[in-house]
């Protein structure tokens, strides 16, 4: 006879799992798990930069495009485990993320209850951040992380929204947004879906001419004008 529990007490100790490791990471751990992020950082810095960043450095992307254009307002899509929020909302007066997956869209509001800066949606970010677009009327920091990589993760429409994401943030009415997408790597291996890196860089060049399209550990750099 299988010993292994039925699929509703697996999700429930999955969740479990997840909701003891976000309380480690903000609380009870804290100390150590910032010393892991900052040795995590110097192994990746005398490696060479050779891998994709550790979750710091792309932290410190986020917040270094704040502080240069002087932005107050996050948008995020694929919230995950809340890392990125949990990292950087401090540094921002508006925090809002976007989650497919239900099981980790509630395990993030139970993370975040207390943050009153910090507002999450629910659904797909192909389609729910135009309706987010629709509220806002200034510039944005944009973390476009909605990519579907296994695991936990939820697959929307396909394995990638970042072409409805970036068309979206590029038709608004603010002209001076910032948008960086983590992964640069799954674009420069896309051939459709996900969408090539050069088709990325072909629809800010044909939308937005005069912006800047970087790529730099792993992360695509937009700044909008």
């Amino acid at each position: 006879m299988s010993t292994r529990p039925p699929g509703a007490l697996r999700r429930i100790e999955r969740d479990l799992r997840l909701l003891a490791r976000n309380l480690k990471a903000d609380y009870f751990a804290h100390g150590a798990w910032q010393a892991r992020s900052r040795r995590q950082k110097r192994d990746w810095e005398a490696a060479g930069k050779v891998d994709p960043p550790p979750h710091m450095i792309k932290e410190e992307v986020v917040r270094a495009a704040a502080q240069t254009n002087g932005i107050r307002t996050l948008v995020e899509t694929g919230t995950l485990h809340g890392d990125m929020i949990a990292a950087v909302a401090g540094d921002f007066d508006r925090v809002y993320s976007i989650e497919l997956s239900r099981e980790l869209y509630w395990l993030a509001r139970l993370r975040f209850l207390a943050r009153r800066r910090v507002r999450l949606v629910r659904g797909d970010s192909s389609e729910k951040i135009q309706t987010l677009l629709d509220r806002i009327d200034e510039p944005c920091v944009f973390w476009l992380d909605g990519h579907y990589g296994g695991g936990i993760m939820a697959k929307g429409k396909t394995v990638s929204p970042i072409l409805e994401e970036l068309s979206a943030i590029m038709a608004h009415r603010v002209r001076t947004h910032v948008v960086l997408i983590d992964d640069a790597g799954m674009f420069e291996r896309g051939t459709g879906d996900p969408p090539s890196l050069a088709a990325l860089a072909e629809l800010v060049k044909t939308s937005r001419p005069a912006s800047s399209f970087v790529v730099q550990d792993n992360i695509i750099r937009v700044t909008l004008s």
